[in-house]
Parts: C-alpha cells; structure tokens; sequence
C-alpha cells in the first residue's frame, strides 16, 4: 500500500512538472515580448549602429526591412523555445497519466536545463 501512495505521489509530481515545463516556456515568451517592447527604440539604434559601422549605406538597406527581419527571427526562435517546453510538457504529463514512456523528452528537457544554468551564469557575469 505505501509503495502506490509513493508511486502516485511520483506520478503527480511528474504531471505538475510537466504543466510547470509549459508555464515556463509560456513565461519566457512573454518575458521576452515585453523586454522588446520596452526597448523598441534600443533595438532600433542598435540595428542602425551595426549598419553605420559596417559601411553599407542607409540607402543600401532600408532599417525597417532589418528590423522587420531580426523581428521574424526573435518570433521563429520564441515558437521553437514554447513548443519545445509544450513538447516535453506534454510527455511529462502523458507519462505521468497514461504511463506512456517515451524518453526523448528527458533528453530534450535534460539539455534545456543545461542551456537554462548556462544562460543564469552569463546574466550573472554581465551583471
């Protein structure tokens, strides 16, 4: 009997994980959206500073199109970051309700977890 309550007790820790996966990948979304909404205009400049240095003209490349461009590529990457964290999610909680094994997601959620300490160690050494 004490060996299901700790089996169910596992299980629901698995599920809770893996919504836990999912509002973090949400989290970083928003975050992200909101950090380029507050600096529209720094992103901008830094875009127009890259250019200027480079040598390639303002008539040569028009900013908007740039910026239009580094917009899609941050939204490719932020659709790639939450349906990653959706996936392994999703794993998390299939195995914990229907005891479905599939091990990728361990993998993907082991290597997400490396680049997450990675990123925290560069923030702290900016800081």
């Amino acid at each position: 009997m004490d060996l299901q309550r700790e089996r169910r007790r596992s299980l629901n820790s698995l599920s809770l994980c893996g919504i836990g996966a999912i509002g973090l990948g949400l989290w970083s979304v928003i975050k992200t959206i909101m950090t380029f909404f507050a600096n529209r205009n720094y992103i901008a400049e830094m875009i127009s500073d890259i250019y200027t240095n480079s040598g390639v003209s303002e008539e040569e490349v028009s900013l908007k199109a740039v910026a239009f461009i580094t917009y899609l590529i941050i939204l490719a990457f932020l659709v790639l970051v939450f349906s990653i964290h959706l996936y392994v999610g999703k794993c998390a909680n299939a195995e914990a309700k229907i005891g479905k094994k599939r091990y990728l997601y361990l993998i993907i959620a082991l290597l997400a977890s490396f680049l997450y300490t990675y990123s925290c160690y560069l923030g702290i050494l900016s800081i």
